[in-house]
């Protein structure tokens, strides 16, 4: 489904309001007219008290925004963006395409940058920013990217995984086994190895054989990175850091470290194998939430689509009808 990007600030500051924005903002009850009638006998004190208790309650409604440096793709100067504890990947997104003007596209994305390894992977749309930001060194110099990355949903729109598999892990379902020969980098050795990994739902397991000619044997395999504490990072374009087999190298990081030691490093064969084991990871990882992320998105677009179209046909938008 293709949509015409080019949406006006105006109808994108509606379509946000009503589709990206959390119930608890849908209303600003600072800009709302004074609509009380005020009668001759009341007096400046007795107002006051009500004004305290609509502040204290829009306290207890609306967290505190802080303030959170967002860079954008190729472009120098950060964006400063308001965001509250229950701010997801894709509210940030949508408040930078109202702030740089930027066309409005399904594929725009948050993208975490580890710059101290040369390690980046995007946000999922549901996750709080406010969280990411936390499990980051005080005095590291990660960053946020706001960008555009065509394959954000190729999950959903052209399938790496068969729908059987992607329905199975979504619906919790039998999962059929994913498995296979990768290369795996020991923490601080230079060497890269073979060994056999296998996914399931809780993380990553891996052969603990030695030996070559047991390189499949099932019987003897450990869990090396479980996905509740690992996130999933790729590096960056042309990368002469992480420098592996092939160019289709994959990396688990804990959440509480940026050391390259606590790294579990492995690499495909080719972009083939690179890009099905990468699906199978998040798939394992975050299960049907990314299926609904896709949906959201795709919904709110399609909303975007028809307050379009409406409002083009009563003149309030693009090219006003000709009068006859």
């Amino acid at each position: 489904m293709k949509i015409n990007p080019n949406i006006s600030a105006a109808v994108f500051s509606i379509l946000t309001d009503t589709v990206a924005s959390p119930p608890s903002r849908l209303v600003d009850e600072s800009a709302a007219p004074d609509t009380q009638v005020r009668r001759a006998s009341s007096s400046a004190g007795q107002q006051r008290p009500k004004k305290r208790r609509l502040s204290k309650q829009r306290t207890l409604e609306e967290p505190e925004s802080v303030k959170v440096r967002i860079y954008r793709d190729e472009v120098e100067m950060p964006f400063d963006i308001g965001v509250t504890p229950k701010t997801t990947a894709q509210h940030v997104v949508f408040k930078m395409v109202e702030r740089t003007r930027a066309k409005l596209q399904m594929t725009l994305c948050l993208v975490e940058v580890i710059e101290a390894l040369h390690l980046e992977r995007r946000l999922e749309d549901h996750e709080l920013v406010l969280d990411v930001l936390g499990r980051w060194p005080a005095d590291s110099s990660n960053k946020l990217v706001f960008k555009n990355a065509p394959t954000k949903y190729a999950l959903w729109e052209r399938p790496q995984l068969p729908h059987a598999v992607l329905n199975a892990i979504c619906d919790d379902n039998e999962v059929p086994v994913i498995e296979g020969i990768l290369h795996e980098k020991p923490p601080l050795k230079k060497s890269w190895r073979k060994r056999f990994f296998q996914l399931e739902h809780l993380g990553l397991l891996a052969n603990t054989s030695s030996d070559d000619k047991a390189l499949t044997k099932k019987e003897s395999m450990e869990m090396i990175a479980m996905f509740a504490d690992h996130d999933i990072f790729t590096s960056f374009a042309n990368d002469k850091v992480n420098v592996g087999p092939t160019q289709f190298c994959i990396f688990l990081k804990p959440h509480e470290s940026d050391l390259r030691a606590d790294l579990k490093s492995i690499c495909a064969a080719n972009a083939e194998e690179f890009v099905r084991w990468i699906a199978a990871m998040r798939m394992m990882k975050y299960g049907a939430q990314l299926r609904t992320n896709y949906n959201a998105v795709r919904n709110q677009f399609i909303a975007m689509a028809k307050m379009k179209k409406q409002l083009s046909r009563q003149g309030l938008y693009g090219v006003k009808p000709a009068r006859h």
